[in-house]
C-alpha cells in the first residue's frame, strides 16, 4: 500500500508513520521540514506548507495514493488551511483519505449528555478555534464525499496521550505534581475514596466516570472500530498509561523544575501559579 502522512515527524504522526512501515507499507511524509526528527530508513519525504496551494501541488506532482493520513490538519500558525483547496489535489488520485480530527469538533455546549454520538451537532467557534476549524474540516470532506463520493474518513479520538507526546500540559505535568506532592487542583472539595485494586473485579455496577472540565467531558467507544475494521486496542486505559510513565521516566523529567513548552502549541505548564491559587484556596 502507498500510503501519505500528512505530518509525520511528531507524536501521533510519528507512531503513526512506525506503524505503517512495520507492516511494510511504503511511506511518505508531507511537512514543511521545519520540525527537526528522522525518518524511518525507506520513508519518503516531501517538504511543502499545506497553507499555500501551490506549493502542495508542487510537492506533490500527479502522483496518486492508496491513502492519505490527514494529521496536521490544523495549522495553529496560519489560523487553520484551505481545506478545499488541499481536498481538489487528492481529488481522483487517492483510494482512501483519512482525516484525524477531535472530540473538540463536537459543540462544547452538550452538557449531561452520555455518551457522545456521531449525529451530535458540530462546534460552532468557526476557523479561529482548534475544535472550530477541526468541524469546518470536517464538513468539507463529508459534503465532497456526499456530493461526489470522494472517500473521506474521519476519526475523532476523545484523549491522546502517550510516548512523544509533545503538548507538555497534559500527562508530564501530572505525573510531576504527584511525584514532588504539589497540589492538583479541581472545581470543588473532593470526597476521596480510594478503592484498592483487589477491590475492583467485585464491582458489579458503574462507579467511575471522566469529566475534563465544566463543559468538556469525553465518554467513547470503540464499538464501530471493532465492528466494522476489527480493531482491537493493544492497550487499556492502565496499561496506557503506565507504558506513558515508563517513557516519562526514561526522559529523566521525574525531578525536572522547569517547564517545557512546545515551539507549535506554547503548551507548558505553571506550578508556582497552582501554589498560589491552592494557597489562597486553603
Amino acid at each position: 500500500m502507498r500510503a501519505l502522512v500528512l505530518g509525520g515527524s511528531v507524536f501521533v504522526g510519528k507512531r503513526l508513520v512506525q506503524a505503517l512501515v512495520v507492516n511494510g507499507h511504503e511511506v511518505s511524509v508531507l511537512n514543511r521540514g521545519k520540525t527537526p526528527t528522522e525518518l524511518p530508513e525507506g520513508v519518503g519525504h516531501l517538504k511543502a506548507d499545506r497553507t499555500d496551494i501551490a506549493s502542495m501541488q508542487a510537492a506533490l506532482g500527479s502522483s496518486e495514493w492508496d491513502v492519505v493520513y490527514d494529521v496536521s490538519g490544523f495549522v495553529m500558525a496560519a489560523g487553520g488551511s484551505d481545506i478545499d483547496g488541499l481536498l481538489d489535489l487528492f481529488d481522483g488520485r487517492v483510494g482512501d483519505y483519512v482525516y484525524v480530527s477531535s472530540i473538540m469538533a463536537y459543540d462544547q455546549s452538550l452538557t449531561g449528555i452520555f455518551p457522545w454520538t456521531e449525529d451530535l451537532g458540530f462546534n460552532p467557534e468557526g476557523t479561529a478555534s482548534y475544535g472550530g476549524f477541526k468541524a469546518v474540516a470536517e464538513q468539507a470532506m463529508l459534503h465532497r464525499h456526499a456530493s461526489s463520493g470522494f472517500p473521506a474518513s474521519v476519526v475523532r479520538p476523545a484523549a491522546i496521550y502517550g510516548p512523544d507526546n509533545n503538548i507538555f500540559d497534559m500527562e508530564a505535568p501530572m505525573f510531576l505534581r504527584l511525584l514532588q506532592s504539589r497540589p492538583v487542583l479541581v472545581g470543588a472539595e473532593p470526597d476521596v475514596v480510594f478503592i484498592p485494586d483487589d477491590v475492583l473485579p467485585t464491582i458489579e455496577r458503574p462507579v467511575f466516570g471522566h469529566l475534563f472540565g465544566v463543559r468538556h467531558h469525553a465518554i467513547a467507544s470503540i464499538e464501530k472500530a471493532g465492528r466494522l475494521l476489527g480493531f482491537r486496542p493493544r492497550y487499556d486505559a492502565r496499561s496506557g498509561h503506565v507504558q506513558t510513565y515508563e517513557w516519562f521516566l526514561g526522559q529523566g523529567w521525574a525531578e525536572r523544575t522547569e517547564p517545557l513548552r512546545d515551539p507549535v502549541w506554547g503548551a507548558s505548564w505553571d506550578f508556582d501559579a497552582e501554589a498560589e491559587l491552592a494557597a489562597r484556596l486553603r
